[in-house]
């Protein structure tokens, strides 16, 4: 994604005098981003991560950039049926039978 780089010497603004904004750093979110946009994060994770989000405007926008990505893919990346011929094609190969 084209975003922030923490390397970087500026840094998105983020409210220090609230504690919680240092539970969770923006590495860490990037890190597990795709848990939470498939609901697969664990509690205690999820509570961090959605405090780090309330105060970290910039990793907001990148979680929304990426639900965004994950919708269009689930959108274009639609399962189908394989045509009937080429399931009996492929049952027959597996099960030995050319």
């Amino acid at each position: 994604m084209n975003g922030w780089d923490p390397t970087e010497s500026e840094a998105p603004i983020v409210d220090d005098t609230d504690p919680r904004a240092f539970a969770m750093e923006c590495r860490r979110v990037r890190q597990v981003v795709f848990l939470y946009t498939d609901n697969e994060m664990g509690q205690e994770l999820l509570v961090a991560f959605r405090e780090h989000l309330e105060l970290c405007p910039h990793c907001l926008q990148e979680v929304q950039a990426a639900q965004r990505l994950l919708t269009l893919l689930r959108a274009r990346c639609a399962r189908r049926a394989a045509p009937e011929g080429l399931r009996l094609r492929i049952v027959r190969r597996l099960t030995g039978g050319f």
